[in-house]
């Protein structure tokens, strides 16, 4: 079987994901782009990692600045996705809200989270790099439901609470329902 790019871009538009942009401060200037390849690495220490093509202007300045922070979208964030996703264009910035907080990297207003990071490795893999950040600082932004990408476009999440499932051993109940209260906020 010969593995087709168109293909395989289709098969992986059945993953649902968030979207986020990812921004940096470079000698003074804001970049940033839009990012749905995010992950947390680590609880301990607190690292993520975000898949950026390398071939991006974000990219470099990403690399050479040694900060970045991740901005979690919200639902009502779909034009400035939009916006971060166009390669090339130079003036992101000029009509969007943000404020800076520890490493300078632009926070949006209206991001329902941001993690702030400090470089800690890049791995190359193919077209784009994995980069991995050690978070230095974070937080919830606010209540609207999340941005989430699927087969090409953006759509709705049903964020009903899920069912707790009833283990036999009441301890495995317990546990499983701690964790996902910590994680959760339930």
């Amino acid at each position: 079987m010969v593995l087709d790019g168109k293909m395989f871009r289709r098969v992986m538009s059945h993953f649902a994901s968030g979207v986020t942009i990812v921004t940096t401060r470079c000698k003074g200037k804001p970049y940033g782009l839009t990012v749905n390849a995010f992950s947390s690495v680590s609880l301990e220490p607190p690292l993520v990692l975000v898949c950026i093509d390398k071939r991006a202007i974000s990219h470099a300045k990403i690399i050479e600045s040694g900060e970045f922070a991740v901005n979690i979208l919200s639902r009502d964030q779909e034009d400035i996705s939009d916006l971060f996703a166009r390669p090339g264009l130079r003036q992101k910035f000029d009509n969007v809200q943000y404020d800076e907080r520890k490493t300078g990297s632009p926070i949006l207003d209206g991001a329902i989270g941001y993690l702030e990071c400090r470089l800690k490795s890049v791995y190359t893999e193919g077209d784009h790099s994995v980069i991995v950040g050690k978070v230095v600082s974070l937080a919830v932004g606010g209540k609207a439901d999340p941005l989430v990408f699927y087969q090409g476009r953006y759509c709705n999440v049903d964020l009903r609470m899920a069912t707790i499932p009833q283990f036999s051993d009441t301890s495995e109940t317990h546990l499983l329902y701690n964790y996902w209260s910590e994680s959760f906020g339930w």
